[in-house]
């Protein structure tokens, strides 16, 4: 789905696919590392066609901020949302069940190029 709980409604989807009807268990929820990486190489601004995030680091968790654009501006701004580490460039939100899932993508000199959320990777831009 394309809409804006498209990845919530993916997530529960593929949850219940692998406990009801393949009989897998259930995913365990992610757990924050007990120490955060230096949040520095992680803040800033992620572009995408139809929205705009903004990374900023507040009392040690990034948070992040959408704004939509173009055919889509029009939608209602979410509210921030705090993301904590679970592993190397992966953060996970820290509200919502299942909880949103994230990863940097780093480019060929080792820095942050991409954030990859809701399915979509964003180019860092600042």
């Amino acid at each position: 789905t394309n809409g804006a709980n498209g990845a919530r409604l993916c997530a529960e989807l593929t949850e219940w696919l692998l406990v009801e009807w393949l009989g897998l268990p259930g995913r365990p929820r992610p757990v924050p590392l007990e120490r955060q990486p230096d949040l520095g190489p992680y803040v800033g601004s992620y572009w995408a066609p139809l929205s705009d995030l903004t990374l900023s680091a507040e009392d040690g968790v990034i948070v992040l901020r959408v704004a939509w654009k173009g055919s889509v501006a029009e939608r209602p701004t979410p509210p921030p949302v705090q993301l904590v580490f679970t592993g190397p460039d992966v953060v996970v939100a820290t509200t919502g069940d299942p909880p949103a899932v994230a990863d940097f993508i780093r480019g060929p000199d080792g820095a942050v190029a991409f954030l990859r959320w809701g399915g979509r990777a964003r180019r860092k831009v600042a």
